[in-house]
């Protein structure tokens, strides 16, 4: 990131590229538009690229620093975007496995709710159960609102410090329709990913990102379904309503997504076999992105790059990454923010730091598509294969109705052994042992087995095949 470019590599690159460096370093202080008016009259030129800016990193051309939107729009053309197969599940699986594998533990369902302190120093965090977790450094990747507002308490922050983060000014909130819809409704020329403009002139709740997964992977759904996800605004009041309108307001977003995206598929409203949305607050209840805000402090001039949180704080073992700092929202630049914390932490130990090498090893493997469910786990020899795909039946409920209030993690072994992550789902099971006679138990409450023709998911299979060790 900006904030973490070592001097020499700065300066090398200065001196092979001096014109060009000083002309993008300009870019820094300027909007996308005064760059676009070099080159453009025509307005609907500049309502165009509003579309791509508001969608890619929540600003108007008037708004985005020209140095980001340069960026953006090179990399919308050129990087375009990438999707794991099988589902979203198996990149924060991978993550996690690997975590684990080292010798990391993760801790799911739980907020921090604060960061502890000995002395001056942070020494670790204080959870919502009440369990103190210490620890030599710390990365943050949570919102800048959180971490001023909730986790570092007062005695540790200037008056100043909390007036500029209160002062950010949020991406607009967020909905989220996931459907699955008749295949025979979406066009075969469909775009996996498209922008639905509503209103060319402004921004407002027509305009929605459809995602459109099914038609590069089709593993996702049946195969006369297609699975689709849309996002977009909401500038509906929610605060403060009941639990009644909450859910006609909730309904009522619903239609509304459901009506964009039948202007652009006919039909679509009479196809839909399942559809729910997520509102501001399940954005916020699932991510702490405060009030929905699905981007962080938008990425606008005034605050943008080294305007917003830095990797380092004033405190040499707390660190920060994600969406609030230099490189801001997206996945590259949230990604490109991660590497850079643990590179910091790495510098200050003396260790070697994670950069590019030419030759280095390519992890990812680029598919052809249209992926399909025969393929998910070809790679994985039996019995390994046929277990993995009886996890990847399970739901991964929430509040599973299978094991209940027992504490054995179900779904979170069965989530992982789906993914590859044995190591994880053992030291799950071993964390709370479940009595094999259990098991059968647990398969007839499992909502699968509910549906008309259902069929419960093999929990005695997998879990058997784990303490066997047949993976």
């Amino acid at each position: 990131t900006a904030d973490e470019t070592e001097p020499k590599d700065g300066l090398r690159g200065i001196l092979r590229h001096p014109v060009s460096y000083i002309r993008f370093l300009s870019y820094l202080n300027r909007s996308a538009k005064s760059l676009l008016t070099q080159y453009f009259t025509d307005p609907s030129i500049y309502n165009f690229f509003d579309k791509l800016t508001s969608t890619y990193c929540y600003a108007t051309v008037e708004e985005a620093p020209a140095v980001l939107a340069a960026v953006m729009f090179v990399d919308n053309h050129v990087g375009g975007s990438w999707y794991p197969a099988g589902s979203t599940l198996f990149l924060p699986g991978k993550l996690e496995k690997v975590i684990e594998e080292h010798g990391g533990d993760m801790y799911l369902g739980h907020e921090v709710i604060s960061i502890l302190f000995d002395g001056n120093k942070p020494c670790g965090v204080l959870l919502d159960d009440g369990a103190r977790l210490a620890a030599s450094d710390i990365v943050y990747s949570g919102t800048v609102w959180n971490l001023y507002g909730k986790l570092l308490d007062e005695v540790h922050t200037s008056a100043e410090q909390r007036k500029w983060a209160s002062s950010l000014v949020p991406t607009y909130p967020s909905v989220v329709l996931y459907a699955e819809v008749d295949r025979a409704v979406i066009p075969e020329d469909t775009a996996p990913v498209e922008m639905l403009v509503g209103n060319p002139e402004h921004i407002d709740e027509s305009e929605v990102t459809v995602y459109l997964f099914s038609i590069d992977d089709r593993s996702l759904c049946a195969e006369d379904a297609h699975a689709i996800m849309a996002i977009g605004p909401t500038f509906q009041n929610w605060a403060g309503v009941d639990e009644t309108e909450y859910q006609n307001l909730k309904e009522a977003e619903c239609a509304r997504l459901i009506g964009v995206l039948e202007q652009r598929f006919p039909g679509l409203s009479g196809a839909i076999r399942h559809a729910e949305v997520s509102t501001p607050y399940t954005i916020e209840r699932y991510t702490m992105k405060n009030g929905g805000a699905f981007a962080g402090p938008k990425q606008m001039l005034g605050q943008h790059m080294f305007k917003r949180l830095h990797t380092r704080t004033k405190w040499d073992n707390l660190f920060c990454c994600g969406e609030s700092t230099v490189m801001g929202t997206g996945t590259p630049t949230v990604t490109t923010s991660g590497l850079s914390a643990a590179n910091a932490i790495l510098k200050k130990y003396g260790l070697d730091q994670f950069v590019y090498q030419k030759n280095q090893k390519n992890h990812i493997r680029q598919l052809p598509v249209p992926f399909t469910a025969g393929q998910l786990y070809a790679d994985e020899p039996e019995p390994r294969r046929s277990i993995m795909r009886a996890a990847m039946r399970c739901r991964f409920c929430e509040h599973p109705s299978c094991c209940g209030q027992s504490g054995v993690d179900i779904p979170g072994i069965l989530r992982r052994v789906a993914v590859g992550n044995f190591a994880g789902a053992i030291k799950r099971l071993n964390e709370c042992p479940v009595e094999i006679k259990q098991l059968t138990d647990y398969e007839t409450r499992c909502i699968c087995a509910r549906d008309v023709g259902g069929e419960a998911v093999d929990i005695s299979r997998v879990i058997c095949a784990l303490l066997e060790g047949n993976v």
